[in-house]
């Protein structure tokens, strides 16, 4: 068994310690690098390290896993490219692979879905009951409107016609 460092890059060519790495996972053996540059790379948020023991037995040259001379595109020179690294931190773990914490979950599946569903339908209802609310509000408001109407209206009923008047006479 042998001790190799498997690094993968975010993009395909990203370019770190005068290698092109790949997007797909390649094997470094520990002497490949120097020490800052190891530093340099476990720093380095574009790209995922992982230690693994692995049986390579015969062959391993015929794979060229282990040549930093390996030729990749390089990543464009894009803006992208020209953003602080410093915004994104990626920690990876060194041991026998990257370990990715998992949030526990709370009860069971179906008791989630059920509670989604309630949550759901209780954003129904209560949609329901304010487009009531509001016809309601519009009724009312059509109530009030004719109740003011139907008082004008006997208002005016009750006033007495007004008097005719006197002809005046013309001297």
């Amino acid at each position: 068994m042998t001790t190799v460092i498997v690094i993968t890059a975010k993009r395909n060519g990203f370019r770190r310690c005068g290698v092109a790495h790949s997007d797909q996972p390649t094997l470094w053996r520990q002497g490949d690098f120097t020490a800052e540059q190891w530093e340099e790379l476990l720093k380095e948020p574009q790209l995922f390290l992982a230690v693994e023991e692995r049986d390579l037995g015969l062959g391993l040259e015929q794979h060229n896993v282990f040549k930093p001379s390996a030729a990749l595109p390089e990543a464009p020179n894009t803006a992208q490219n020209a953003q602080s690294q410093t915004l994104e931190t990626k920690v990876t773990a060194l041991g026998d692979g990257v370990l990715l914490p998992v949030a526990p979950v709370a009860g069971d599946l179906d008791s989630l879905w059920n509670d989604a569903l309630l949550e759901e339908r209780e954003r129904e209802v209560a949609k329901a009951l304010a487009a009531a609310a509001v016809e309601l509000d519009a009724l009312w408001e059509d109530a009030l409107v004719e109740d003011q109407a139907r008082e004008a209206a006997k208002v005016t009923a009750e006033k007495p016609p007004a008097k005719p008047g006197k002809a005046k006479a013309g001297k």
